[in-house]
């Protein structure tokens, strides 16, 4: 974005349009600036701690970090096929929420199925969710 952003500034109002396009074709030619490892965790990361600013808990964080890591590595594989932008980002929204919201329901699933209702009162609520569930990580 940053080298668009340089061309769009630089670029002189005679420029001839075939000059344009080899220009633009350079910078798409570009790799990208970090691996697909690094901006998958980076993602995780940053969605977890959004998570935590909205008073989400450990669990809560943990779930969105790892649906916004997938959600992340399914948009990088879609950008990389030159997909529709509205389409990538509609897609991978859909696939991280889809991912956190079976992950919780697993999760809270489980829980239920282990501890008896005496059990899961004493255990803190940012494992166990509130009683309506781990809402905070969507």
């Amino acid at each position: 974005l940053d080298r668009l952003r340089l061309f769009i500034q630089n670029i002189k109002p005679d420029t001839p349009v075939s000059e344009a396009n080899r220009l633009m074709d350079r910078i798409e030619s570009y790799n990208p600036e970090f691996n697909k490892i690094a901006n998958t965790l980076a993602a995780g990361f940053a969605c977890a701690c959004f998570c935590f600013l909205n008073r989400g808990g450990l669990i809560e964080c943990i779930l969105a970090g790892l649906a916004a890591g997938f959600g992340q590595s399914v948009r990088r594989m879609m950008m990389s096929k030159k997909t529709n932008h509205f389409a990538v980002w509609m897609t991978a929204g859909f696939a991280a929420s889809v991912v956190y919201i079976c992950c919780a329901e697993l999760l809270e699933t489980c829980l239920r199925r282990v501890y008896s209702s005496a059990v899961l009162a004493t255990i803190p609520p940012w494992v166990t969710a509130d009683p309506l569930g781990f809402r905070v990580g969507v």
